[in-house]
């Protein structure tokens, strides 16, 4: 069965007064940002374990990848400790 446009528009009419009934009626949701929980690292301590983990499995790239970035880390931070995530 074919409806007419005006059937149709009514529709449309009531779908967009319950969205917008729906819209302005709900709360506001509040976010806050959650800062990352972080610790001081031994810079040397990061870079053994990779190398640890690089001469175990010598032919993955990910674990040469870190080891890389851990090295460009300590260069460009001139620091001997590094803020990492702590894990829980």
């Amino acid at each position: 069965m074919r409806q007419t446009p005006r059937v149709m528009a009514r529709a449309w009419i009531g779908f967009v007064a319950a969205a917008l009934t729906w819209g302005l009626l709900s709360p506001p949701a509040h976010a806050r940002y959650m800062p990352p929980d972080l610790e001081e690292v031994s810079i040397g301590r990061l870079i053994a374990n990779v190398a640890r983990q690089a001469e175990a499995k010598p032919d993955d790239p990910d674990v040469w990848f870190r080891l890389a970035r851990l090295h460009a880390m300590a260069y460009a931070s001139k620091g001997d400790t590094a803020q990492v995530n702590r894990r829980p």
